[in-house]
């Protein structure tokens, strides 16, 4: 199983984007630029929960009926990652 780490490294801007885009499309283009923690946050996120995913899939192999409830109960908890984090608007 591949860690933490070795994901963020797969989760590049278009990752973010793609995961988060209509919650991005919200905020100004110079977010990308000026806010780095902000990004890596998201980043970490992701990277997070890809994993949560993946075991979750490959414990379903050993049990059928498990159900994606556990998985998307553990990445419930991943809020604190980006719960201070503030996204400015994009002005229309």
């Amino acid at each position: 199983m591949p860690s933490v780490e070795s994901l963020e490294s797969f989760v590049d801007d278009t990752v973010i984007y793609q995961c988060l885009k209509n919650l991005i499309a919200q905020v100004s283009e110079e977010w990308w630029d000026n806010d780095k923690d902000a990004v890596n946050a998201f980043r970490l996120l992701i990277a997070k929960c890809i994993k949560i995913h993946m075991v979750n899939i490959l414990k379903c192999v050993d049990e059928p009926l498990l159900t994606n409830a556990p998985a998307l109960n553990e990445v419930k908890t991943l809020d604190y990652i980006t719960r201070d984090l503030t996204l400015p608007q994009a002005s229309s």
